[in-house]
């Protein structure tokens, strides 16, 4: 791809994911501007390279930081969670026993390490959070996070289905 293309392709998928991040601020449902400006996130890596993508999640998280606490959802998950899936696209195992356990046990470290990122922020920043609340009434932390897991990756597994999905579209070609 020639690099005109790179820079407009960069560029409206960075307008769409500041539009996005900064609706996930205003809305009350906020899990699909996120998804969308991963899902940018993720084209653009695939695309026009790590570099132009590295490009897009630097812009969207100065701008998600001025959206506190909602724009620290992406800079935590919704940024990471291109960059994995890109990451896992990579893998090129043709084993399907050694593929999909590897796949699914680096999204569980992941989304793990986003969630006790989430945790830790909160708690220092805000000095209170709703996760030992919601542990709570879930049963226990370790069983939050195992709820919590579970939903994020149905979440993965629909989000990577749009994704390819919108990949097929003659559009992006």
């Amino acid at each position: 791809m020639n690099p005109s293309k790179k820079i407009s392709y960069t560029a409206v998928f960075t307008a769409i994911s500041i539009i996005a991040v900064v609706g996930a601020y205003f809305l009350p449902l906020s899990v699909f501007p996120f998804m969308l400006a991963t899902l940018c996130l993720l084209i653009t890596l695939n695309k026009c390279g790590f570099m132009w993508g590295f490009l897009l999640a630097l812009i969207c998280c100065s701008v998600s930081a001025a959206m506190f606490p909602t724009g620290f959802v992406y800079i935590f998950f919704a940024a990471p969670h291109g960059f994995v899936c890109w990451l896992l696209s990579k893998i090129k195992l043709k084993n399907p026993f050694i593929k999909y356990p590897l796949k699914y046990l680096i999204l569980i470290v992941f989304f793990s390490a986003a969630l006790v990122g989430i945790y830790f922020l909160a708690d220092a920043v805000l000095f209170s959070t709703a996760l030992p609340v919601m542990a709570d009434i879930v049963g226990g932390y370790a069983l939050f996070t195992l709820v919590a897991t579970v939903i994020f990756i149905a979440y993965h597994e629909l989000f990577m289905a749009g994704y390819r999905e919108i990949m097929k579209l003659k559009v992006l070609r």
